[in-house]
Parts: structure tokens; sequence; C-alpha cells
């Protein structure tokens, strides 16, 4: 019987704007194992993930559709998946991080972006992205996304401790 283990991800809010349910899975180093599918849906069962802060909140873009939007501790959801093996650490995700700022000349507002690349993708792919307007959303300034030239993209590297 494969194990099943607890998995944290955020359901993008882009099925909100016509674009279709996608699930964005979240890094979580040390996931819990939960049994069986039947102890999993018991009335019983109780979460072992460590939960966001009520405060908590990231910039997040979905490599499914290209939607940006702000993400907080209420979105965050459990779901389960199955292993053949017990490892532990969440290696569904791909998840980089980038510094970058809004692009309008009187504004500037810095802001981290958070994206779930494609299992094979890096950096340069997540910077590729973000210059060819691949991403179409509001940042935290109120601003919609634009290209910015390179030297605007700072420090893109993979996430791999959970984001709270």
């Amino acid at each position: 019987m494969t194990p099943l283990y607890a998995s944290p991800g955020l359901i993008c809010h882009g099925i909100y704007r016509g674009k279709g349910f996608h699930s964005i899975p979240l890094p979580y180093p040390d996931i819990p194992e939960v049994g069986t599918e039947d102890q999993w849906s018991s009335e019983e069962y109780e979460s072992q993930l460590v939960w966001p802060p009520d405060e908590w909140c990231v910039l997040f873009g979905c490599r499914e559709c290209g939607h940006l939007d702000t993400y907080g501790a209420r979105n965050v959801s459990e779901g389960n998946l199955g292993r053949t093996n017990r490892a532990k650490f969440h290696n569904e995700t791909n998840c980089f991080s980038v510094r970058l700022q809004c692009a309008k000349v009187d504004c500037k507002v810095p802001a981290t972006l958070y994206v779930n690349l494609k299992q094979g993708e890096n950096e340069k792919d997540l910077l590729r992205l973000l210059k060819s307007s691949f991403f179409d959303g509001l940042l935290p300034c109120g601003h919609q996304i634009m290209p910015t030239p390179d030297r605007y993209y700072v420090d893109p590297h993979r996430i791999l401790e959970r984001l709270w």
C-alpha cells in the first residue's frame, strides 16, 4: 500500500477569471505521513502540517496560466499525495523566488514574487517568463506587472524551506 503524505498548496485565483483550475504546490521540507486514504478522509483526522500565521501573505505567479495574485494564510489548503518510498521532502515543488520592483516610473515599489516552475526549469526560465510578459496581474502596490530590464530582477533562487 502506498503511504499518503499531507501536502500544502494554493488554488490559483485565475480560476475566478476564467483561466481554469490550477493547484500550486508549496514547498514544505518535511511533509507528514497521514496513513491511508481512509484515515486521511476520516472525521478523526487532524492535520499535522504547520500552518502559516494569520498575517502571512505572498505574491505568487501561476506557471500554468500566468495569473499573478497575492495569497494569504486562509488560501493555503491541505491535499495529499502518495509516495512509493518514505522520502519526506515535498519534491513535487520547484518553487523559485525573485525580488523585483514595479515598472511604473513614479512607483518602483519592491516585491518578492514566488513561482512554482515546471520540473527542469530554473532561474533563467523564471527570468525569461518575466521578460516575456507571461504573468498577468497586480503587484502589491496595485499596478500591473510589466517586464523590466534584467538589473531589476534580483536574487532569483530555488526555495527549499516553507514560505512561513
